[in-house]
């Protein structure tokens, strides 16, 4: 059972195959434990599906970040674990919740080939925020990357070319997906897949409904032009941000430290069309003292705990293989960023690697209030969001929502 004021769980492999969950809520780590009775149920040959490099640079998936293993599936009112066997290529879910833990595994059965690659989570195929699907994503020999969705619940995955959402360059990131929560009806709400050009930062967004999609007039717009977010910027999420606004994206300058939200929306003049304007405190943007950590911070998870943002975890870097790794916790809601706390997972090294982080509902409902209000409780709340400006624009003349010192 989670311990009480769980809002998240983060779920962690050691190099030899095993699971450990950790709770996350009341200003960090709650608990630790091993997902299954049994450590070394699973086996060394199996890893999280759409494993990335555990840095901000693009894996074998082109995303610029894990693509996110463990999701929380609201129908099942359980935990997704999606594994894969890098070597056959075969899936499987292990669905977890506090009155089974460590249940076997439900395969996948769909066939596909090992040259597909795990870029993201959606419900590509169905709106009612239950069992992912996954989108693959496979590079030819034209330097072409075709992304296609696979139908985890109907266990069905396309040899069709029909069925490509998208084909772009192969230099091309995966910057995220994320529901474009904007009608009442959820059924008539697409899945937006942000995909983005390293060479000048342009977003490439595509709408995806019932499994089919279609580029949305190519670049996202802001003003008739490409949106440009600069080749040091990173797309660490897309996902709610704000209860006001349909979709967001999380974005980090590296080179900087400065983190930045944009607002996804849908053009009233062309509702084909989605723009993206950064959202700004007034004055200075807030400022957070990490300590000093070799090897900088990089990203380790977002989890979606609520309509208006979540959780963003950090881990530090450079971390020896036999040494606890430190953690940083921030809370985003309505466009801010506030700072939490730093901890540690207790008994997590340095060469474990984060699957995933995902929501976890499995408490009653005045218990998942109380535990959001406590974990942002105490903090340092950023400066109300007054301006907008274009994604497109100079970002040093942008205020950040928070700036994390440069270390060594």
């Amino acid at each position: 059972m989670p311990e009480r004021g769980t809002i998240a769980d983060m779920i962690m492999r050691t190099p030899d195959g095993v699971y450990n969950i950790f709770n996350i809520g009341n200003n960090g780590f709650l608990s630790g434990a091993s997902v299954f009775n049994t450590p070394n149920l699973v086996g060394a040959d199996w890893n999280f599906a759409g494993m990335g490099t555990g840095s901000n640079s693009a894996n074998s998936s082109g995303s610029l970040a894990n693509p996110g293993g463990v999701n929380w599936d609201f129908a099942r009112r359980k935990l997704d674990m999606f594994l894969r066997n890098p070597t056959t290529g075969a899936f499987t879910i292990y669905r977890l919740s506090p009155d089974q833990p460590g249940p076997p595994g439900t395969n996948l059965s769909a066939k596909v080939p090992t040259s597909w690659n795990v870029a993201g989570f959606g419900t590509f195929f169905r709106n009612n925020r239950g069992q992912q699907d996954i989108m693959m994503r496979q590079v030819g020999a034209d330097g072409i990357a075709t992304y296609r969705p696979y139908n985890t619940v109907a266990n069905t995955f396309s040899t069709s070319t029909s069925s490509d959402v998208a084909r772009v360059s192969a230099t091309f990131q995966t910057a995220g997906f994320g529901l474009f929560a904007a009608a009442p009806n959820p059924a008539s709400n697409p899945v937006i897949m942000v995909l983005r050009d390293p060479s000048g930062g342009t977003l490439y967004s595509y709408a995806i409904t019932k499994g089919t999609g279609a580029p949305t007039n190519g670049a996202m717009k802001t003003n008739g032009r490409a949106d440009q977010i600069g080749t040091n910027v990173d797309i660490l999420a897309v996902g709610k941000f704000s209860g006001t606004v349909p979709l967001g994206m999380l974005g980090w300058d590296k080179s900087s430290g400065t983190f930045y939200i944009w607002d996804i929306t849908q053009n009233k003049d062309n509702p084909g069309t989605y723009s993206a304007a950064s959202s700004s405190p007034t004055g200075a943007g807030a400022t957070v003292g990490f300590g000093d950590v070799t090897g900088g911070w990089q990203f380790a998870g977002f989890a979606q705990t609520s309509t208006s943002g979540g959780i963003l975890v950090l881990k530090a870097g450079g971390v020896a293989a036999n040494q606890a790794v430190p953690f940083s916790f921030y809370s985003i809601a309505n466009d801010k960023i506030t700072t939490i706390t730093n901890g540690t997972a207790t008994g997590s090294m340095g060469n474990w690697m984060i699957g995933g982080i995902g929501a976890d509902k499995s408490l009653d409902p005045s218990s998942l209030v109380q535990a959001m209000a406590s974990f942002n409780a105490g903090s340092n709340s950023a400066a109300a969001l007054t301006t907008t400006a274009s994604l497109g624009a100079d970002t040093s003349q942008q205020q950040p929502l928070l700036t994390i010192p440069q270390h060594a």
